[in-house]
């Protein structure tokens, strides 16, 4: 559970400095930034592109 929230935190600290009315991201810029800034392991990520997949 702690994962999760750490996941969606380090989501929601991406969303709020690099997006805004006029600029949008896309799951691919989330999931880059998080492969490329956060370590997480394959089952992670797996467990982020899912989610995304949910809420889509």
């Amino acid at each position: 559970m702690a994962e999760s929230k750490s996941r969606l935190l380090h989501i929601l600290k991406y969303l709020w400095q690099n997006t805004d009315a006029g600029h949008y991201t896309t799951t691919a810029d989330i999931l880059t930034y998080l492969k490329t800034d956060i370590p997480a392991s394959w089952e992670d990520r797996m467990k982020i592109w899912q989610t995304f997949l949910f809420v889509i």
